[in-house]
């Protein structure tokens, strides 16, 4: 019976001391693949910067003349109005020349800016053509003040707001204020013809 006992503890504690060779533990080169086990990789955030406008939309006194005391069909009245108006002039200063063109209605849009002569730009494809050889020149427009249509002239069908703005262009340290005349179409809420400012910086 003792002889029993002592073979089953001898085997017993030779299964112990081969335990940890099985599995791993207390070997260096065991510890040593554990530490080399693939890692979650960090993620990147990558910024975009987009450019710089050239000009503030609006002036740091900007004045929005309303109420009016005329009946205006929804589409045309002056809180749609300022948000297109508004909207458009961001887009022109940021180089979005597409999303400027788009503020004019589809077919027949009319832009005509800085005394050009004519009837200036008309459709969205020549608006987006002046946006981006002005933008790529410098030119930024500041509103100064939006003013509500005075009369009944184009209801229901449109109406014209009246705008001051400021164009500047730093290359050629040029700076003006004007004003322009912007028809708003009643029935898209889009622009309908954009008249001034009247005076532009030289061309590039």
């Amino acid at each position: 019976m003792l002889l029993r006992i002592a073979t089953l503890l001898t085997a017993v504690s030779a299964a112990v001391l081969l335990l940890p060779a099985c599995f791993g533990g207390g070997s260096n080169e065991a510890s040593t693949e554990a530490n080399a086990l693939p890692t979650m990789t960090e993620p990147v955030t990558v910024t975009v910067v987009a450019d710089e406008p050239t000009a503030p939309a609006l002036a740091p006194r900007f004045k929005f003349l309303w109420p009016t005391s005329l009946e205006l069909p929804p589409k045309c009245r002056p809180d749609v109005a300022k948000a297109r108006v508004v909207g458009a002039v961001q887009a022109f200063n940021s180089g979005h020349t597409d999303s400027f063109a788009e503020s004019f209605i589809e077919t027949g849009g009319q832009l005509a800016p800085y005394d050009l002569g004519g009837r200036g730009f008309v459709g969205r494809e020549a608006i987006e053509g002046f946006a981006s050889e002005r933008h790529e020149a410098g030119d930024g427009w500041t509103l100064t003040d939006l003013a509500p249509p005075l009369g009944e002239i184009g209801l229901p069908r449109e109406t014209a707001y009246g705008a001051g703005l400021i164009v500047r262009q730093e290359a050629a340290q040029f700076r003006k204020p004007g004003g322009a005349k912007i028809v708003i179409d009643c029935a898209s809420g889009l622009i309908r013809a954009w008249i001034g400012p009247p005076h532009g910086p030289p061309s590039k």
